[in-house]
This record gives C-alpha cells, structure tokens and sequence, in this order.
C-alpha cells in the first residue's frame, strides 16, 4: 500500500498532486511532441480517442475547487461539441482562435468532443 500527504494545499493543487502519484510520468526519449489540448482554469481528466472509431478526440476536464469557473480550453483545429459521460452529442460550441470557454458549476465533469473536419 502506498500513501502520499500534501500538506498546505487547495483542491486543485491536491488534484494534480494525486494524479502524479497515482500515474507517474514516465521518462521517454526523442523528439519534443506538442500537448494535443491546453486548459486553464480546470483539471484535465481525460484525452482519448471517441468510442465510436470515428477519429474523433474526446476531452474531459473537471471543477475541482468548488466554485463556479470558465475553463478555456486550447484544442486542435475541428468543430467542438459538449457532450454528455457517454460521449452522445448535445450542443456545439464556438471555437474562436483554436479555444473554447467552457463555464463549470461546482464540481462539474465536462466532455467535449472535437470533431474532425
């Protein structure tokens, strides 16, 4: 059994801290690789591909802090579409210079799905 205690800190912080701990990066080599999605103002849950084997990218952030936020979200170029848990489609979103500002209750998950073009 491992445990880990970060002492000092808010949720966020706590968020990230145990993400590390649970899914340590792993040393690699060769050459630099860009992220594929950017955020501010939430926590990165997930990035994968959609389930359906369409191509499409599936993005997952969270509020972590409790409070409401605009999370804003730097993603490769395509059509974005808020979705639900299960990756059904429900409204689109307006992407202004590759970024999408995502509002967040309390502790909400958000999935986005990038769709190709």
């Amino acid at each position: 059994m491992r445990y880990g205690l970060v002492i000092g800190t808010d949720e966020t912080d706590a968020a990230a801290a145990a993400s590390r701990f649970a899914a340590p990066l792993l040393p690699a080599t060769g050459p630099e690789v860009a992220p594929l999605v950017r955020v501010t103002g939430a926590a990165l849950s997930a990035v994968k591909l959609a389930d359906d084997r369409s191509g499409d990218l599936v993005v997952r952030v969270y509020e972590a802090r409790g409070g409401r936020a605009t999370a804003s979200l730097t993603l490769p170029a395509g059509d974005v579409v808020h979705t639900d848990l299960l990756e059904r489609p429900g409204e689109s979103l307006p992407v202004v210079d590759g970024t999408v500002q995502l509002p967040l209750r309390p502790f909400e998950i958000a999935t986005l799905r990038v769709r190709r073009r």
